[in-house]
Protein backbone atom coordinates (compact mmCIF):
# COMPACT_ATOMS: atom_id res chain seq x y z
CA UNK A 1 0.00 0.00 0.00
CA UNK A 2 1.42 3.37 -0.93
CA UNK A 3 0.86 6.66 0.90
CA UNK A 4 -1.98 7.77 -1.40
CA UNK A 5 -3.85 4.50 -0.83
CA UNK A 6 -3.32 4.76 2.93
CA UNK A 7 -4.58 8.33 3.06
CA UNK A 8 -7.55 7.35 0.87
CA UNK A 9 -8.36 4.56 3.32
CA UNK A 10 -8.43 7.18 6.08
CA UNK A 11 -11.31 8.91 4.27
CA UNK A 12 -13.31 5.68 4.35
CA UNK A 13 -12.32 5.12 8.00
CA UNK A 14 -13.53 8.63 8.86
CA UNK A 15 -16.93 8.01 7.27
CA UNK A 16 -17.31 4.52 8.73
CA UNK A 17 -16.14 5.22 12.29
CA UNK A 18 -16.87 8.92 12.58
CA UNK A 19 -13.31 9.74 13.68
CA UNK A 20 -11.83 12.87 12.13
CA UNK A 21 -9.17 12.24 9.48
CA UNK A 22 -6.98 14.89 11.13
CA UNK A 23 -7.08 13.01 14.45
CA UNK A 24 -6.04 9.77 12.75
CA UNK A 25 -3.25 11.53 10.81
CA UNK A 26 -1.89 13.06 14.02
CA UNK A 27 -1.95 9.64 15.71
CA UNK A 28 -0.16 8.12 12.70
CA UNK A 29 2.54 10.80 12.88
CA UNK A 30 3.09 10.11 16.57
CA UNK A 31 3.22 6.34 15.96
CA UNK A 32 5.82 6.73 13.19
CA UNK A 33 7.96 8.96 15.41
CA UNK A 34 7.77 6.45 18.27
CA UNK A 35 8.64 3.54 15.96
CA UNK A 36 11.66 5.45 14.67
CA UNK A 37 12.87 6.10 18.21
CA UNK A 38 12.29 2.48 19.20
CA UNK A 39 14.50 1.23 16.36
CA UNK A 40 17.24 3.86 16.70
CA UNK A 41 17.50 5.52 20.11
CA UNK A 42 14.81 6.75 22.51
CA UNK A 43 16.43 10.20 22.50
CA UNK A 44 16.65 10.44 18.69
CA UNK A 45 15.01 13.42 17.03
CA UNK A 46 12.77 12.94 14.02
CA UNK A 47 9.94 14.75 12.31
CA UNK A 48 7.09 13.26 10.29
CA UNK A 49 5.14 15.25 7.71
CA UNK A 50 1.93 13.88 6.22
CA UNK A 51 0.40 15.77 3.31
CA UNK A 52 -3.09 14.41 2.72
CA UNK A 53 -3.56 16.60 -0.37
CA UNK A 54 -0.44 15.33 -2.16
CA UNK A 55 -0.69 11.87 -0.63
CA UNK A 56 2.82 11.88 0.79
CA UNK A 57 4.41 10.78 4.03
CA UNK A 58 7.93 12.03 4.77
CA UNK A 59 10.17 11.33 7.75
CA UNK A 60 13.21 13.42 8.63
CA UNK A 61 16.01 12.69 11.04
CA UNK A 62 16.97 15.89 12.84
CA UNK A 63 20.62 16.59 13.67
CA UNK A 64 22.62 19.60 14.75
CA UNK A 65 25.24 20.82 12.28
CA UNK A 66 28.62 21.19 13.96
CA UNK A 67 32.25 21.68 12.97
CA UNK A 68 33.38 18.60 14.91
CA UNK A 69 31.07 15.67 15.69
CA UNK A 70 31.08 14.51 19.31
CA UNK A 71 27.78 12.58 19.22
CA UNK A 72 26.89 10.66 16.02
CA UNK A 73 23.23 10.36 17.01
CA UNK A 74 22.56 14.09 17.30
CA UNK A 75 25.23 15.76 15.19
CA UNK A 76 26.47 15.94 11.61
CA UNK A 77 29.66 17.61 10.42
CA UNK A 78 29.80 20.59 8.12
CA UNK A 79 30.80 19.51 4.59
Amino acid sequence: MNAKELLGALDAFEQEKGISKEVVIEALKEALEKAYKKHTDPDALCRVEINSVKGTIEMYEQKNIVEEVTDDLFEIELP
